[in-house]
């Protein structure tokens, strides 16, 4: 008999009707999604961790009724395009990033996303060096063919120099052939990217390499804990946001940004991964995660981990609701520095109390008087 999730994709109710998850799936989201999502479909087979797949077929896919399927980035309704060389099935991957974006208030931003394998790392660990993330991602045996490297990049070149906002910046062509550069080491090094690359205030390139580990070893919420949290950073609208934002940010020493971007992600990306797999209480998991991490690498612990822990505080004290961030409305207006950034007294207190966690039962919750303090 054919599940629920085949039906979807095989169906011709999207075409024909438009649709809302309230419907779909036994979840309850708010709204309908009305971005076209034009995907390239990767007939991927992976096996002993060699890559066998054919060059894809052009396929789309329209979210509402209204909207006819295209890929053009210059129409008022933001893309998504995505090449999938992963064993991940990429109806699976496309259901999920709908789900995702039908979380969102609203989105602007057009997005090229690509997921390929890698293999076992290099040891010693070796940095990949490229303009942007430079030295951030590690070095792994290189599982795609040549001729599936050059595949991404061509097409990813082809979007970028179609896309309307890259295509008004003056110096685009020097930025482009950075941006190529950049994959293109990332591809041919084996990088284990896992970044969301803003090019452009409404074009974001999200590279995401699988690893081993992921593929062989961890379960299948790693992986869409991976790909939410990334997708979450492309639907953030204002992080190429020009002016004070920007200045603003630029002063690291004094910017609450990495931590609230970051923190904003991994709060959404817990949220959405205990409402797909029935897990209860997705608070007591983000406080979970914070103490488990704060316990083990003390003030070392990532910014994503730590910012969540440190949002849901603020969420707790009224500063923010929580429908903010799970909306993405957090991030339109730069509100994490314009709002929450070196000005606001509160700020330091949120820092300093995050990690203020107990065990409670079954659950995780901040310390007695953690909340009432001002």
């Amino acid at each position: 008999m054919m599940n629920l999730l085949d039906w979807i994709h095989n169906s011709n109710f999207f075409v024909n009707y438009g649709y809302s998850f309230d419907i779909l799936v036994p979840m309850k989201v708010r709204s309908v999604i009305v971005g076209t999502i034009c995907v390239f479909f990767l007939l991927a087979c992976i096996s002993n961790d060699t890559s066998t797949s054919d060059f894809p077929e052009r396929s789309s896919m329209v979210n509402d009724s209204r909207i006819q399927a295209s890929s053009d980035q210059s129409s008022n309704n933001p893309s998504i395009m995505l090449i999938n060389y992963s064993s991940y099935p990429t109806k699976d991957i496309e259901f999920w990033i709908q789900i995702a974006e039908s979380k969102m208030a609203s989105r602007t931003s057009n997005i090229f996303a690509f997921i390929y394998p890698v293999g076992k790392q290099i040891e010693p660990f070796a940095p990949v060096k490229s303009h942007y993330a430079d030295g951030v991602f590690g070095k792994h045996e290189v599982l795609l063919k040549p001729e599936e490297i050059e595949f991404i990049l061509r097409e990813v070149e082809e979007w970028l120099r179609n896309d309307p906002c890259i295509e008004h910046h003056r110096d685009s062509k020097d930025e482009i052939d950075n941006h190529l550069s950049d994959y293109r080491t990332w591809l041919e090094q084996g990088a284990d990217a896992s970044t969301m690359h803003g090019v452009c205030s409404s074009a974001r390139v999200v590279g995401m390499g699988i690893t081993y580990n992921m593929r062989e070893h961890e379960p299948l919420m790693e992986f869409q804990d991976f790909l939410f949290h990334e997708f979450y950073h492309a639907f953030q609208q204002d992080l190429e946001m020009e002016g004070e934002c920007q200045d603003r940010r630029d002063d690291e020493e004094n910017s609450n940004s990495v931590w609230l971007v970051e923190g904003g992600a991994h709060y959404f990306s817990t949220h959405l991964i205990t409402e797909l797999n029935n897990i209860p209480n997705p608070r007591s998991r983000i406080l979970e995660i914070a103490d488990r991490n704060y316990k083990r690498e003390g003030h070392h612990i990532g910014p994503d981990k730590w910012g969540a822990a440190a949002l849901l505080l603020m969420v707790e004290k009224d500063m923010i609701t929580e429908e903010s961030i799970l909306d993405g409305t957090l991030f339109h207006n730069c509100d994490r520095e314009l709002k929450f950034g070196r000005d606001n007294p509160n700020m330091q207190r949120i820092k300093d109390s995050w990690h203020l966690i107990e065990k409670s039962g079954e659950g995780y919750e901040f310390q007695s008087g953690v909340i009432s303090t001002n």
